[in-house]
């Protein structure tokens, strides 16, 4: 099952990830923190489902349950929690997609992102729209580089098992990537090109066809032959 599958590859890669994330948090080392997020990186095709972000997401956050503080914050918020942007925040210059951690300084948290090369450390009640990063889309990583990645393959039959999302995810990775699925979802990847809207193309011919035959179709300018 992929809950097996992916019990088998969290204990090898995301997990140790985090680990190290969140040793580097908890001791204040900003630089450590985020170099050790960048790491590794869990992309998947879908937002839901048993290979989506929201799912590998409740997974990861209830197996570091056991190691994070015994006394949870109100807001959920520790020590090495990898957090995503989801929009565009502009008195702190923080955008969509931008990926940070929470660091321990002191008695408080805070959260560290990178921007430009450098760090930049907030006040969580700084913070806008953000959740919880362990694992990403494919098509919000784009443009975005890991050491190693760890890709959940989506079904064979998914729409969006394609040429082009399959090849987004691998070009992620620096050194490594890992595949995690059947060959079937991984042949039917590699081999099928995307089609873009093809629904809406059908919908659209379905619903103009009738005009065009019954109207011709007179430009602003231009007198028709009719």
């Amino acid at each position: 099952s992929i809950v097996e599958l992916i019990n088998d590859i969290a204990e090898q890669t995301n997990l140790l990830a985090l680990n190290a994330t969140i040793e580097a948090a908890r001791a204040g080392d900003v630089v450590a923190a985020l170099d050790a997020l960048d790491r590794q990186r869990v992309l998947c095709a879908h937002r839901a489902g048993p290979r989506g972000v929201r799912h590998w997401t409740e997974l990861i956050e209830r197996w570091l349950a056991p190691d994070l503080d015994a006394v949870p914050r109100a807001d959920g918020r520790y020590a090495g929690q990898p957090l995503l942007v989801t929009t565009n925040d502009y008195e702190t210059n923080l955008y969509n997609g931008d990926s940070g951690v929470v660091v321990r300084q002191g008695d408080e948290l805070v959260a560290a992102f990178r921007r430009g090369g450098e760090p930049i450390v907030l006040p969580l009640v700084r913070l806008g729209d953000v959740r919880a990063l362990h694992a990403m889309t494919v098509h919000r990583a784009q443009g975005s580089q890991f050491d190693s990645v760890t890709v959940l393959m989506p079904f064979a039959t998914s729409p969006l098992a394609t040429r082009q999302t399959f090849y987004t995810a691998i070009t992620r990775a620096v050194t490594e990537v890992r595949l995690v699925g059947s060959a079937d979802s991984v042949l039917a990847s590699v081999h099928r090109p995307i089609a873009r809207a093809t629904g809406l193309r059908a919908r659209l011919a379905g619903a103009l066809t009738p005009v065009a035959a019954s109207r011709p179709t007179t430009l602003p300018g231009k007198v028709s032959d009719s």
